[in-house]
């Protein structure tokens, strides 16, 4: 569910969209919108690594981990950090959901996982969380292949 921020202004209320959006619905059918979500892993060299249709479920994992998608921070648990090389893991999950005949939602779920780093004497771990911008994209690719949207 994505979040909105309600602002007052003057006496009035105005309710401005959530910064970065997950979710969307389009006026499409299931099959259009499924379609256009392959086509943007496509453009976005993304493989599917799992997917059921009739769930309406695409997954992938490993996905980019990309700095621009990604933004990476390390808990020292004990020890002193010397250079190590570091590849992050991560985890993209597309929904789609038929509202109706023709209104198709899609949710998109970007996930970085935690992961345990060692080396050296050093222990910790790395965690990373979504920048917003992966999941904002894959939207923006649909919308573009779908036409307009709601």
């Amino acid at each position: 569910m994505t979040r909105q921020a309600i602002v007052a202004i003057g006496l009035g209320l105005m309710l401005t969209p959530p910064l970065r959006g997950q979710e969307r619905s389009y006026s499409a059918t299931k099959d259009m919108v499924w379609n256009a979500v392959h086509e943007a892993f496509t453009a976005l060299q993304i493989a599917p690594t799992k997917e059921d249709k009739n769930k309406g479920e695409i997954q992938s994992d490993p996905a980019p981990t990309d700095s621009t998608y990604l933004q990476c921070q390390l808990h020292v648990g004990s020890g002193r950090p010397s250079g190590f090389w570091f590849a992050p893991k991560s985890k993209l999950e597309v929904s789609l959901k038929e509202r109706s005949a023709s209104e198709t939602s899609v949710r998109v779920k970007f996930s970085g996982k935690k992961t345990d780093v060692s080396s050296g004497g050093f222990i910790g771990q790395m965690v990373c969380k979504s920048t917003g911008k992966l999941e904002e994209t894959l939207l923006e690719q649909v919308q573009s292949r779908l036409g307009a949207t709601h």
